[in-house]
């Protein structure tokens, strides 16, 4: 009796110990025990006795095909590799289970069940796990691997715990089934469709639905929300309707292509406070974010290469809503024009011709005649798509001219080299005038 009660303890004690432990799912095969489990992958003594109390399994050999058996990380034999980081942006902290140091967060390494990642201010960590699912971790967060099933099962089982921060998570449900659940100090969100974001403040929540539907509960209630609507929680109280999320900007282009500074610009929603603009290079990894109050932003230190931008709505509220996206190409700078003394400028006796070759990728150019050489009294200006204009002449004065080169797409080369010419016409009549009295008196 005696040594049965102090297995009871034991056995109490090891159950109530891994009660909040990170947990491996396996699902079983055809012909499983706890004991071939048990052998396999852990190395926990009396693993199959407190497996199958753990499990509530009554029958050890009689284990139905695909039935969930869940192990505590520690019972393990060796970490298990759940998935693994596309790219770290910043500075991002990584743990396992069971250490209590950190490490650097770096693209390519695995992530491992029961593990704890922090991302610092300004910085973003993106996962794939399963090699199925993708979860973003924006700044300031803490996310934990919390609950994986085994991989190459019909049925994935992901459970992740946000304590603090936002995330977005994109779940492919057309692979296989994905039972997929992200938890925070406020509520439970799990997955039905496909693309959603999640943030967790203190014990408040809030989920905002891009694609598909998720399940949002707590202690106290449950809402299902549907795509292009959001919800909050607060723990301890009953969580709040679903509420539309605020409408798509508007992009002013469908493309800009623009030397920088470079503008991006989208319609005002009236019904947003700000906007959250996001930039992705070629390969969509996320370059930056940024909360802006005007339905415009402007980038000047941007590589010559295209790029993808997303916005959307934060309303009063702090819910963000869909993404609306145009492509940024940033191109190189106009080439200029260049004038040469003997050739561009030449006197016809009435007018002036000036001509120049053409600049490449250039569609018009600006000619410009200023009567002093900073340009600051542009006398003329004329527009044209040749490389030629021909001018009247400023009679006696002495004129300075240039050209620029500009493109449909609102590039700008920088000014030509400037040339100029004094008009000696007025005062060669004047001479011819005189020369021309004086025979007279002869």
């Amino acid at each position: 009796m005696f040594r049965k009660l102090v297995g009871f303890l034991f056995l109490f004690a090891a159950l109530q110990s891994h009660a909040q432990e990170s947990e491996w799912v396996y699902h079983a095969k055809q012909g499983d025990t706890l004991w071939d489990i048990c052998l396999k992958y852990t190395n926990k003594r009396g693993c199959w006795i407190t497996l199958s109390k753990y499990n509530n399994v009554a029958n050890d050999r009689a284990i139905p095909v695909n039935s969930s058996i869940r192990i505590p990380v520690g019972w393990l034999k060796k970490p298990l590799a759940v998935g693994n980081v596309v790219y770290v942006a910043g500075v991002a902290k990584y743990s396992r289970w069971d250490d209590k140091e950190s490490v650097q967060l770096v693209a390519g390494q695995e992530v491992h069940l029961g593990s704890k990642i922090r991302t610092g201010g300004n910085s973003l960590v993106k996962l794939l796990l399963h090699q199925t699912n993708e979860v973003l971790i924006k700044e300031s967060s803490e996310l934990v691997l919390e609950r994986f099933s085994s991989s190459g099962s019909n049925v994935l089982d992901e459970e992740i715990i946000l304590n603090k921060g936002s995330a977005e998570v994109d779940v492919d449900s057309g692979k296989v089934k994905n039972r997929f659940i992200i938890k925070t100090p406020a509520a439970i969100a799990a997955v039905r469709g496909t693309e959603f974001r999640i943030n967790s403040k203190g014990e408040q929540m809030r989920g905002e639905v891009l694609e598909g539907q998720i399940d949002v509960s707590s202690d106290q209630s449950r809402q299902s929300v549907p795509a292009g609507f959001g919800v909050s929680a607060t723990k301890g109280k009953a969580i709040e309707p679903p509420r539309a999320l605020p409408p798509q900007p508007k992009m002013e282009k469908a493309s800009v292509k623009s030397p920088l500074p470079a503008r991006v610009d989208w319609e005002v929603v009236s019904q947003a406070e700000q906007y959250q603009v996001t930039l992705y290079d070629s390969k969509e990894q996320i370059l930056s974010i940024d909360t802006v109050d005007s339905n415009w932003i402007v980038y000047d230190s941007l590589d010559k290469t295209c790029y993808l931008v997303k916005v959307h709505s934060i309303d009063s509220e702090g819910f963000h809503g869909l993404d609306s996206q145009t492509s940024l190409c940033v191109l190189d700078d106009l080439a200029s024009v260049d004038l040469h003394d003997q050739i561009s400028l030449q006197d016809d006796g009435d007018n002036l011709l000036v001509s120049w070759e053409k600049v490449a990728e250039a569609e018009s150019y600006k000619v410009q005649v200023s009567t002093d050489e900073e340009f600051t009294n542009v006398v003329e200006e004329i527009t044209t798509s040749d490389t030629q204009v021909t001018l009247s002449k400023e009679k006696g004065q002495k004129v300075y001219l240039r050209v620029i080169s500009m493109d449909n797409s609102g590039r700008v080369g920088l000014p030509s080299n400037v040339l100029h010419y004094n008009d000696r016409s007025l005062l060669y009549s004047i001479l011819t005038t005189i020369l021309l009295t004086g025979i007279a008196f002869l």
